[in-house]
């Protein structure tokens, strides 16, 4: 049998039966259907209800259960979960709730520390045949078999066909139990004791209800149904745990009770032990920490290790091994385990990772601990004191920045932390072209004090995660360990161009009586960039291509850079251009909105608008819209520039309304970004007030892609948004496998079909299948459909076939501006844009 510690079961109600199942596997299907792992024979139960799932909790060493609405594909049931009262998607199970599948058919979650208490889960004449040799090991292994996690109790024809005998013993078996059973009405009156309830609690007939063990079981007795709890009692010294089950039908209390004073000494004396565990490691002078075997986790670090790294012990349990400490790249994560065991009682040779982005190489003493509960990897440091002053040798004296030597030790962490996470690393030199000449027009000791100004300079470099090293005399490199993209790299290098290039002020030396107290200096620079993996595979072959783009750099003129990658520079400097355009017409307001009518072809009448943001600018000309959402969003602008056309939207439907132009929704498209925000529902809500627009007049469009992005958090902000009485589409419906269960998920008013359907269409006008389907859905769930994208009359024609009449596209409209878009509108009757 398994000696698991605590049983998770399930109570299971339903037509056929009430019976009992034993979680042990790691996910149960629960359906009507009978190829699920929990069968629920109920009418109202869908063929694939729900799916439970275990959870394991590795910091407090527990297992858990969650139930989950639907399948494991995303397809929910009809008519949902409820557990505890309240309708749920996903739950977290805890002891004692209940699920519900219908009216009728629910599951009752329970955890129970001992499998013989089962027992009690049972009715009377649910009790299973026991064999008498060793009853309390039967007991369970009837009640609980490993072999089969279905377990089901004996059915009420099986006790019938039972012989006398056979139930004359089933009667006793309480009789033979070595834990106490007691058994009170719901006046309080004992009507059973068990001779180990007799033998435990003598003075029980004499307190009763006052009893420690039988006190305020009869409170509100008549509202707990059949219901089950579980609580502590102290008694003296002791401690028991009480299994307390209502028995409704027959008005009856009962109580199986187990001792566990011992478990509890054994718990405390495991604390006090863990305790002293921890301050003698707390306390050790040698650096040591202690990593879980399995998870790399890290359970414990004492101070010195702390201050050795630089982290303190809060941050440092929240990383992993790999996050701090690398033995060589040869070992992973697959074969660390073994390569440490082999290395016990040696030291072994190791390079951490400080907070401070250094570097340090230690010697670690390494010991296995295999207990009962986990297996433990103890480190212990070596030479910690000695490392202490290698790191500060580590460091430039003139600039403050990290010398040569740490790009040495520092490279094999990074690459193998990239290289394991699948991360881009940059690496930029920075040359001062001509800095010879400083040193000889004016003196040394005014080159040290340009250097030094130039270290300081470069700290920004730590805002960005990057870490500045002083290479040779006027040599520069700036490692980032992680990258998004290489435009980042490329605005942090225009960044330090433009603070490197500002004059430094110098004091004069003595030697220079005719020169003012202090002068200005201006210095130029040269700056390549190499990209890993795009450039290069290791380290070594990284630095030669980089110094070939900071050559290329320097011949370019000053204070320039350049990538690896001549194609990579280019398209650096058009999006640093791009942002910087961009940010201008902000300020100058060249953004403005654009509407493209959606058209109703059976009567000839707009009935919305979508409001489209557009940007011309005189040296881009026009920008593609989708070039301009993607650098908004990078640039993190998003958010403002989102509530802006929001606002102009909202604004200038409500002048068309005022002026009895046009009662028609305007629709507007939420980014990714902006479903991310904490505030988008007050946001719109606030908008809402000041342009003075009724909500229903507002339609906000979102992409599966953006709902598939943020599926864990979208459906509450938009139910928010709904019951404002703001409308919202689903924009490009069919462009990904989960359309159906969003419509499923939310009542969506408006689908608009993904443009490349339409497209299709004139490819292969037969191959209408897809559209026809996405026209009924739509239809099916009450909803409008808009097919998005019509630019030829053959489509139009083929969507007129399959009943789909609101359109939208450039067969009708272009996107038109605020003064075309009301000139359109005050037409009324648009057959005229129909051909």
């Amino acid at each position: 049998m398994n000696n698991l510690p605590f049983r998770h079961i399930l109570v299971i109600e339903d037509e056929k039966s009430r019976r009992i199942v034993s979680l042990e596997e790691t996910i149960y299907s629960i359906g009507r259907d009978a190829s699920n792992a929990i069968v629920i024979y109920d009418r109202q139960v869908s063929r694939f209800h729900a799916t439970l799932m275990r959870e394991e909790d590795t910091a407090n060493q527990q297992t858990g259960y969650k139930v989950i609405d639907g399948d494991l594909r995303g397809n929910i049931s009809t008519n949902g979960i409820v557990v505890n009262g309240k309708p749920s998607l996903s739950h977290t199970l805890k002891h004692g709730d209940v699920v519900r599948f219908g009216e009728k058919a629910k599951a009752l979650y329970y955890i129970l520390s001992d499998p013989s208490v089962i027992s009690l889960f049972k009715n009377n004449e649910e009790i299973g045949e026991i064999d008498d040799s060793d009853n309390e090991t039967a007991q369970q292994e009837a009640i609980i078999n490993q072999e089969n996690y279905k377990t089901t109790l004996t059915s009420e024809k099986d006790l019938e066909e039972m012989s006398q005998r056979e139930l004359i013993r089933l009667a006793s078996f309480p009789e033979l139990s070595p834990n106490p059973i007691i058994e009170i009405n719901w006046s309080g009156e004992i009507t059973y004791l068990n001779p180990a309830a007799s033998l435990k609690f003598k003075d029980v007939n004499q307190l009763r209800a006052q009893h420690p063990i039988l006190s305020g079981l009869t409170n509100n007795c008549q509202s707990k149904h059949g219901s089950l709890f579980v609580r502590e009692v102290k008694i003296g010294l002791e401690v028991f745990e009480q299994y307390v089950h209502y028995l409704s039908e027959n008005k009856l209390i009962r109580s199986y009770i187990f001792d566990f004073t011992k478990r509890k000494q054994v718990e405390a004396a495991l604390r006090e032990s863990e305790q002293l565990y921890r301050t003698v490691v707390r306390q050790s002078f040698e650096g040591i920490f202690l990593v879980d075997a399995q998870t790399h986790k890290i359970l414990e670090a004492n101070q010195s290790y702390c201050e050795l790294v630089g982290y303190s012990l809060e941050e440092i349990l929240g990383m992993s091994l790999e996050d701090i400490v690398v033995f060589g790249t040869e070992i992973n994560g697959e074969n660390l385990k073994t390569y440490l065991i082999e290395k016990q009682d040696t030291i072994v040779e190791s390079v951490h990772c400080c907070k401070d982005k250094s570097s340090i190489t230690v010697g670690l003493s390494v010991s296995f601990i295999n207990s009962r509960i986990r297996e433990i990897f103890c480190f212990a440091v070596h030479r910690a004191t000695d490392q202490k002053l290698l790191k500060q040798e580590k460091r430039d004296e003139l600039t403050g920045l990290f010398n040569l030597s740490f790009i040495t030790d520092h490279w094999k962490l990074i690459f193998t932390n990239a290289e394991k996470y699948e991360r881009q690393i940059a690496l930029i030199l920075l040359d001062i072209q001509r800095f010879e000449e400083i040193n000889r027009l004016f003196g040394e000791t005014v080159g040290d004090n340009c250097l030094a100004e130039i270290g300081k300079r470069l700290k920004i470099c730590e805002e960005y995660g990057a870490i500045a090293v002083r290479c040779h005399e006027d040599n520069f490199a700036i490692l980032l360990p992680t990258i998004n993209n290489f435009n980042d790299v490329g605005k942090l290098a225009q960044l330090l161009l433009d603070n490197l290039r500002q004059p430094i002020h110098v004091p004069r030396e003595d030697s220079q009586p005719l020169v003012k107290d202090s002068q200005e200096i201006k210095l130029n620079f040269s700056l390549g960039i190499g990209i890993y993996p795009t450039d290069a595979q290791d380290f070594d072959n990284l630095w030669r291509n980089t110094e070939t783009a900071l050559q290329r750099s320097q011949e370019t003129g000053s204070n320039n850079y350049q990538f690896y990658s001549a194609s990579m520079t280019s398209r650096a400097n058009r999006q640093v251009r791009l942002e910087s355009l961009l940010q201008g017409a902000i300020s100058a307001q060249g953004l403005y909105l654009a509407y493209q009518p959606i058209v109703n072809i059976q009567s000839g009448m707009i009935t919305g608008m979508e409001a489209l943001l557009r940007w011309r600018d005189l040296e881009l000309q026009r920008v593609p819209p989708a070039t301009l959402i993607a650098l908004a969003e990078e640039m993190e602008i998003i958010n403002p520039i989102g509530e802006w056309v929001l606002k102009a939207a909202c604004l200038q439907n409500y002048v068309w309304q005022q002026n009895g132009i046009s009662n028609i929704p305007v629709s507007v498209n939420l980014s990714s970004k902006q479903l991310q925000t904490n505030n988008l529902a007050p946001t719109i809500a606030r908008i809402l007030q000041s342009t003075k627009l009724e909500p229903h007049w507002l339609e906000l469009e979102i992409t599966e892609e953006a709902i598939v992005e943020n599926s864990e958090t979208i459906f509450k902000v938009l139910r928010d948004i709904l019951q404002m009485g703001v409308q919202i589409s689903i924009d490009g419906f069919g462009g990904s496998h989960c359309s159906l269960t969003f419509l499923k998920k939310f009542p969506f008013h408006t689908l608009k079909v993904h443009p490349s359907f339409i497209k299709e269409l004139e490819d292969n006008p037969k191959d209408t299948s897809i559209i026809s389907a996405i026209v009924s859905l739509g239809q099916s769930f009450n909803m409008r459909v808009v097919a998005k994208g019509v630019e030829k009359i053959q489509q139009l024609k083929l969507l007129r076939k399959l009943q789909c009449h609101e359109m939208q596209g450039y067969l009708f409209s272009e996107p038109l501006n605020a003064e075309d878009a009301t000139n359109v509108l005050r037409r009324g009757n648009v057959n005229y844009l129909i051909p």
